[in-house]
């Protein structure tokens, strides 16, 4: 599916039809300096192929890759040789017209192979370059993809088979357009300069496109979504003011809401009587970062530099000061003045902890400009008080079709599922959904994991009736044995600070409190033993691998007290408990003995790293589980462990050996120089700071010692309580104040508490407040723990920086 902003194109002739594929030929023709011919295709084509050998002398490791592309270019470039030379012959044929646009594809894609394979101008990176394969796993078979779509489709013309060529040369086009505006995409954005680059990470923490993909791959091929696009929402995108400027899509959790959206972002400039820019974005309940406001603004603003990189011009490339909601929702007013309408689309809104600041400004950026329009989803109780939006139900009925389309698609890529009879299948299952697309879903994977189309036909007679039910028998099918192991992952899962990977996770559900280490012995025989557990609970991206619960109605079963009176109690998951346990553990794992090695080097950070796929998670996040805890004895004594016991200053201590994970510059400066009590008080760890004081650890004569009171570290150079003053810990302010704590002295920035409190209490009032902040990427993000939002824009945005202290 097309990153960044979306455009679709379809070809079917008519002269309307054409009229609205103008916009997107212009786009790609402006994106060459000649007319696209065949012949220039087959020179291309030539030049691709020689970086190819060139790159099949150096690099042995990907041989099969390199020799399945030269077999896919080698038939393209038959198959241009032949239109060639026969451009003008006899026969059914599409129109020239089409075959013009075919041809701009192909070049494209070439075009993309080609930037990728080009040597660099630098000698030495060209010498590195020629050593390393240019694509990983995904990047090679998406280009394997493309190439042979194309060939297909001018093998068809040249057939001249009128069914393939003409009556799927919409589909074809379709397809392959998005692809291309993909490509043309990942040019633009090379052509970025690094500053500019990093601001558009900046700008877009999250994006949308795994789960956009992975929403698209439930409808493709089908005409699911239909009823929506092509009917309401399609009037809507058309209507002209007073219209309501927003649309809202309602339905319940496990309706199928995200599949719809994902639908309407491809489908609507196919549905437009106009040119037409879409930019989208998803709150999801198991990544914090994706349901803030900032995000979504940013992720919107970032889609739209893709087509419209001028409106980055003004803002600052010092990526340690994030724009603020004004100046991002004035960029998405601002460029809609350049495109024929800006369709804004937003997934569950109501799953964001930010949910009325969201509403505010999706109300303010429409009402500025007559061509912003919203598409947005959530659940039916959602209230949008004195706007005025055009609201669209999911209903039951409605989505019958969908579903029959979704059983129909399944059974096809199912063997087991092929021999049941159709009308089995339908009779058993539609009748039972009551509009519930997530209780489908689980029902077909259950299905379709049958061994044989008898026990098929036997399950259909035991199907659970509610979506609750659903999961209690899933959860019961587990064996008893390994039910601990499931219920970890899940706890880990439903309560995760950010999204975890595959590896992470299958290192969190083994440890154990007061290990001194993990190995082979400890650890998972099978990478996806826990996939499988938890198959219908799970899903796992493979393009990122990232695992989540598979749906929110997962995590609402599985935190309700719905579940306490079920024979599925066991994995009942309280939040209180939870964030204790990975509090625990997340300080076992810290305190494990391979870390005990201070400042260590990069050699053995990156060895640790590779070898411990946890610890940059537990690093960045074990106080914003420490944060969410009531730190009891067990909890406090491994803090006491890390931050305050008799040894934490040596060299080697596991606490050096944190902070210099947290801040691997090449001396270690930071971690050399820092104080226990300077991140308890930047991590805002109120309960900590108490004990540290209540334990006489804290000096408050002047000295040198790390634990005086006003004793500077960190990147600013800033005392404990200038820190929490920055980061809005003012509970942990007020304890450091009566302990005697000095406001008034400024750290290299030149910022006092005095100064920062009464500002920051100010923007707290005007600006969103976040539980998390997680808007720096894996890299950046260790450094404060929990944020305010309010620290992270202002009027004058270098006033409050962002970056890591």
């Amino acid at each position: 599916m097309s990153k960044g902003a979306s455009y679709v194109v379809s070809l079917s002739g008519s002269p309307d039809t054409k009229k609205r594929l103008e916009p997107v030929l212009s786009d790609l023709h402006n994106s060459m300096a000649d007319p696209v011919s065949a012949t220039g295709l087959v020179l291309q084509v030539a030049v691709v192929l020689k970086q190819l050998y060139e790159y099949g002398k150096s690099v042995k490791s990907a041989r099969k890759e390199i020799e399945a592309l030269q077999t896919e270019l080698y038939g393209l470039k038959g198959v241009l040789e032949d239109i060639q030379d026969e451009q003008n012959a006899a026969g059914l044929r599409p129109e020239r017209h089409e075959v013009s646009v075919m041809f701009t594809m192909a070049h494209e894609v070439l075009l993309s192979l080609n930037t990728k394979l080009a040597p660099s101008e630098s000698k030495l990176e060209r010498a590195a370059q020629s050593l390393k394969w240019p694509f990983d796993k995904s990047q090679y078979t998406e280009k394997l993809v493309k190439l042979e779509r194309i060939k297909t489709w001018f093998l068809s013309y040249m057939m001249g088979d009128q069914r393939a060529a003409i009556t799927d040369v919409q589909e074809s086009l379709h397809n392959l357009t998005m692809i291309v505006q993909e490509d043309i995409a990942e040019r633009r954005t090379k052509s970025l300069t690094e500053a500019q680059q990093k601001l558009l990470d900046n700008l877009a923490p999250v994006s949308p496109d795994s789960i956009h993909d992975q929403a698209c791959s439930t409808w493709q091929d089908t005409n699911a979504g239909m009823w929506l696009v092509a009917g309401a929402f399609k009037d809507w995108l058309n209507s002209s003011s007073p219209a309501p400027p927003i649309m809202v899509l309602m339905g319940s959790s496990g309706s199928g809401k995200t599949t719809l959206m994902s639908r309407a972002v491809e489908e609507a400039s196919l549905q437009s009587s106009g040119p037409l820019l879409v930019v989208k974005a998803y709150c999801t309940y198991a990544d914090k970062a994706s349901q803030e406001l900032k995000n979504v603004l940013g992720s919107w603003v970032a889609q739209i530099a893709g087509t419209l990189p001028s409106i980055l011009d003004g803002l600052s490339t010092n990526t340690k000061n994030r724009s603020s909601v004004q100046q991002l929702e004035k960029l998405i007013i601002d460029s809609a003045s350049l495109v024929g309408t800006l369709l804004l689309v937003l997934d569950a809104v109501n799953e964001s902890e930010e949910l009325f600041h969201m509403r505010e400004s999706i109300a303010r950026i429409t009402a500025a400009a007559v061509n912003i329009k919203c598409l947005v989803s959530a659940i039916p109780h959602f209230l949008w008080e004195g706007r005025s939006y055009q609201r669209v139900d999911v209903q039951a009925d409605t989505m019958l079709s969908d579903m029959t389309a979704y059983i129909d698609r399944v059974r096809m890529q199912h063997s087991v599922l092929q021999t049941v009879p159709r009308e089995r299948l339908l009779g058993s299952l539609l009748p039972r959904t009551d509009g519930m697309f997530r209780w489908l879903e689980c029902q077909m994977q259950y299905l379709a994991a049958q061994p044989t189309s008898r026990v098929v036909l036997r399950a259909l007679n035991e199907l659970p009736g509610t979506l609750d039910d659903t999961y209690e028998s899933i959860l019961l099918r587990v064996p008893q044995a390994v039910r601990p192991l499931l219920t970890e992952a899940l706890s880990w899962l439903a309560f995760a600070h950010r999204p975890l990977r595959l590896v992470e996770l299958n290192e969190a559900v083994i440890i154990e409190e007061g290990d001194h280490d993990v190995d082979v012995h400890c650890r998972l025989h099978t990478v996806d033993t826990l996939l499988a557990l938890g198959q219908g609970l799970l899903r796992w991206d493979p393009t990122n691998s990232i695992v989540m619960l598979a749906h929110y109605s997962v995590w609402n079963y599985l935190t309700s007290r719905r579940i306490t009176e079920s024979r599925a109690s066991f994995a009942y998951l309280d939040e209180s408990f939870c964030m204790s346990r990975a509090t625990r553990k997340c300080l076992t794992y810290l305190l494990m003995t391979p870390f005990a090695v201070g400042v260590c080097g990069q050699e053995t950070l990156t060895r640790l790293r590779t070898a411990y796929p946890l610890l940059d998670y537990v690093a960045t996040r074990w106080a914003l589980y420490a944060r969410k805890s009531s730190l009891g004895t067990e909890e406090m004594d491994l803090v006491a462990a890390l931050l305050m016991d008799e040894g934490v200053l040596h060299e080697n201590s596991n606490f050096r050996f944190w902070i210099y994970n947290l801040f691997p510059d090449r001396e270690g400066k930071i971690a050399i120089t820092a104080s226990p009590l300077y991140y308890a008080a930047s991590f805002g760890l109120r309960t900590v700071v108490e004990e540290m004081i209540k334990r006489g650890k804290v000096k408050r004569q002047k000295s040198s010692d790390p634990w005086y009171i006003e004793h500077k570290c960190g990147r600013s150079s800033s005392t404990a309580v200038v820190v929490a003053a920055r980061r809005g810990h003012f509970d942990v302010v007020t304890v450091l104040r009566e302990a005697g704590a000095d406001l008034s002295l400024a750290d290299l920035g030149y910022y006092a508490g005095m100064q920062v409190i009464p500002e920051s209490l100010k923007l707290m009032r005007s600006e969103p407040r976040s539980t998390y902040y997680t808007g720096w990427d894996d890299t950046q993000l260790p450094y404060l723990g929990i944020y305010n939002n309010a620290f992270l824009s202002g009027p004058d945005p270098m006033r409050f920086p962002t970056g890591p202290i």
